[in-house]
């Protein structure tokens, strides 16, 4: 008999810092800095049992014989914080439409994830623990993830009440990399 149960939980945050000023008659300059931070947290917590003693008929030392029972608990947390910058460009005095340029720069992610693994196995003839002592089990990983640059384009034509708009961004995503690991 097996079961489990998976346990996700996590948040990711932004302080954004805004502002934007006219520069000449009907254009307008805006920056807006993106500061984010937050958490993931992973429990699995494993159980097997030989409820229909498949194992307990054999009398050797040697496992699986008289395998009666097993945990595994895995757990995984994170910690993420990071940055980026949003520029742009707001074209009003072009008659009824109007003009929206944006350029993003990369957002770096820095993350610091731990993990480990913890189990217990019980026989017959004995338990087996299996710790996470001195870090045995555990492991570390501390990256950077660098997002690529981003461009946007938007415009829209006004007429009565009407609105029409539409936009364009563009993202290389190959771009994207692990750094720092």
């Amino acid at each position: 008999q097996q079961s489990g149960t998976v346990t996700e939980s996590g948040y990711l945050d932004a302080i954004r810092f805004g502002g934007a000023i006219d520069i000449a008659e009907g254009i307008s300059a805006g920056a807006t800095l993106n500061l984010y931070f937050g958490s993931y947290d992973y429990l699995r917590d494993y159980h097997e049992t030989d409820v229909n003693g498949l194992f307990s008929h054999d009398t050797s030392h040697v496992a699986p014989a008289q395998f009666q029972s097993a945990q595994i608990t895995d757990n995984l947390h994170r910690e993420q914080t990071g940055s980026g910058l949003k520029l742009g460009l707001l074209f009003r005095e072009l008659g009824p439409v109007r003009l929206g340029l944006t350029f993003e720069t990369p957002t770096l992610m820095h993350i610091d994830e731990t993990s480990s693994r913890t189990g217990v196995a019980k026989f017959a003839y004995d338990t087996y623990d299996f710790p996470n002592l001195n870090g045995a089990t555990s492991s570390e990983f501390i990256y950077d993830v660098v997002t690529p640059i981003r461009m946007g384009a938007a415009a829209s034509f006004h007429m009565a009440s009407l609105v029409l708009s539409g936009s364009l961004s563009y993202a290389d995503m190959s771009q994207i990399s692990f750094t720092n690991s």
